[in-house]
């Protein structure tokens, strides 16, 4: 592990440079299937439409649901996590549900109240005097500072935005009061201690920093138990990862991503030299959008335009590109014997061979790696079947209801077939 930043590998550090802010950087050469960050969400709210199948504070899929006492809108998995729940950020949420549907708040918008209300006010009133946005440093005394800190882009808003955020965090601050969040403060609604002042700016603090940093939480729905194929992701919940959320975008990311329940585990993809950049994906990767399409989504959601050496090159989409440029040396022989492992990987995976389809793939990309410039159609293959067996790794669900979306594969006409 990291000996300043537990969460990460010691392959990786933090940087910050004036252009680009706060990234990580390889401190090591990092191969494809390096385990480079385990992360906990400092606060995680599970999507309104998964209320009834999963547990809303551990997101475990629910079995046998174990009740609230005080409302009927939510279920928990067990005692355990009911009371853990109960104790906490349900104590002041509980009462609010239909409300809180009334107003329209997005996942995002509970996300910045769960953030306050997984804490008491003496938490962040003993960290008053340390919150202050700095968005060089990378190591902070608790979680909270690190998300108090990441990039929330306060200074380039319009008067609109300031203003819908605002009003948003003061309905927030409003159920706060209503749920006795403020120990012994004045019970007028329309009356504001410091202290509420000063949780009332947190909230929007968190509104504006979440907009840019919170990940959504994904199962993996598969419909066999022994073959990978057909699944997809299932989006279950939104959360924060405080060092996570330190990696900068690539339309070819450097890792994949999955959850094993809340948990967060990034893996890498490709080899990396020590000192290159080691880059997640905020949007479309380079080989399924072309870059007009995702300089525009990155834009309109993120508010910047994407650098990345797909964009600079203008990568062309997957299909397109099956002449391999050679870093050095031609190796046709080399090259077909790497490829054929990337098959054999991928037959392992369409067969359940979830090991053997990984030692392949990997042994694939890595040595491919050595020969190829990285935008070549086998290497990116192999690269998409690693991020399906990764994302195999993480929180599995085996459901009949997964639908096929490769337009190669034929749906079958008895989906009975799907079965557990």
């Amino acid at each position: 592990a990291h000996k300043k930043i537990p969460e990460f590998s010691n392959l990786i550090k933090v940087e910050h440079e004036e252009n680009v802010g706060r990234h990580v950087r390889a401190e090591k050469p990092i191969k494809a299937g390096d385990t480079l960050v385990v992360e906990d969400p400092l606060a995680a709210v599970l999507y309104p439409n998964r209320y009834g199948t999963n547990c809303h504070y551990c997101f475990a899929k629910l079995k046998n649901v174990t009740a609230c006492n005080g409302c009927a809108g939510v279920g928990f998995c067990s005692a355990e996590c009911r009371d853990t729940a109960c104790s906490s950020y349900h104590k002041y949420e509980c009462k609010f549900e239909s409300l809180f549907n009334g107003l329209g708040c997005s996942a995002l918008n509970r996300l910045a109240l769960r953030l306050v209300t997984s804490h008491p006010l003496e938490y962040f009133k003993k960290q008053r005097h340390n919150l202050h946005v700095d968005t060089v440093s990378s190591e902070f005394k608790t979680a909270y500072q690190s998300v108090f800190s990441l990039t929330g882009l306060d200074d380039e808003r319009w008067p609109e935005d300031v203003f819908s955020r605002s009003m948003m965090a003061v309905c927030l601050l409003k159920i706060l009061k209503a749920a006795g969040y403020f120990p012994g403060q004045n019970s007028d609604p329309d009356v504001y201690s410091d202290d509420e002042i000063f949780i009332g700016s947190l909230l929007l603090r968190h509104l504006n920093v979440l907009q840019f940093n919170a990940h959504e939480v994904y199962e993996l729905l598969r419909a066999d138990k022994f073959k990978i194929k057909p699944c997809k992701n299932n989006l279950i919940g939104l959360a924060v990862y405080p060092k996570s959320s330190y990696f900068n975008h690539s339309c070819h990311p450097s890792i994949a991503r999955y959850n094993v329940g809340r948990k967060m585990v990034c893996k890498s993809l490709h080899p990396i030299q020590k000192g290159e950049e080691v880059t997640d994906n905020y949007g479309q990767v380079f080989y399924f959008k072309g870059k007009a399409d995702r300089q525009r989504e990155l834009a309109a959601r993120y508010w910047f335009e994407c650098g990345c050496q797909a964009c600079s090159a203008d990568w062309p989409i997957l299909g397109q590109n099956d002449k391999p440029k050679w870093r050095s040396k031609e190796d046709s022989g080399q090259l077909d014997f790497l490829e054929s492992l990337y098959k054999v990987g991928a037959d392992f995976m369409e067969n359940g061979d979830q090991s053997q389809a990984k030692d392949n793939l990997l042994e694939s990309i890595n040595g491919m790696y050595d020969l190829v410039s990285p935008n070549y159609d086998p290497l990116i293959r192999a690269e998409d079947k690693l991020r399906t067996c990764f994302n195999a790794d993480g929180t599995v669900v085996y459901s009949t209801s997964v639908r096929i979306t490769n337009p190669q594969e034929k749906r079958p006409i008895d989906e009975s077939q799907f079965s557990f």
